[in-house]
């Protein structure tokens, strides 16, 4: 399975931080609480965004300043399930609707669109979820946390970051 961006061999949620992973509630900027639909995986403005696995454009769509901004949800099949894979905040989009994509292969552009525009640079990520239906509503359902496709390397990394260092003891 390809990995949505990449930098080096791995896979970083924005600012190592759970409140970037699924399912996390966090304030959204009206106060309001909400669980977070997937995964922000850094991304500065014009890293390539790739196809997970080989599958077919369900959709293309520009939101404009809300939501996900400009993103593509893209079928695939995992383990026998049909399932969809959803890139938010493209700066570009590569890809038309009903178009077959091969793993690998380019999408377009991370961005900073939809509610992602005007966060500070090294805020920029790309949102990145899994769904069981391509129109999933508000909320977590229809929805699966990446985890589970992409594997638990980026939130490893993140329980790593946190431990301290130990020094071998002296003898």
């Amino acid at each position: 399975m390809h990995k949505p961006v990449q930098f080096g061999f791995s896979t970083h949620i924005r600012g190592n931080s759970f409140s970037n992973t699924f399912g996390i509630v966090r304030k959204e900027k009206n106060g309001d609480p909400r669980a977070h639909q997937g995964w922000d995986i850094a991304a500065f403005p014009g890293t390539p965004v790739f196809a997970i696995k080989d599958g077919v454009i369900t959709f293309v769509r520009d939101d404009g300043d809300n939501g996900l901004g400009r993103h593509v949800c893209m079928s695939f099949d995992f383990k026998g399930r049909e399932l969809f894979a959803v890139y938010g905040h493209l700066q570009t989009i590569e890809v038309a609707t009903g178009q077959y994509v091969g793993e690998g292969e380019r999408l377009g552009l991370s961005g900073q669109t939809g509610n992602a525009k005007g966060q500070h640079y090294t805020e920029a990520h790309l949102h990145f979820e899994i769904r069981t239906q391509p129109h999933a509503g508000l909320g977590l359902g229809h929805r699966l946390d990446p985890m589970l496709v992409l594997g638990i390397e980026p939130i490893l990394e993140i329980i790593f970051s946190d431990m301290p260092t130990f020094a071998p003891i002296p003898k």
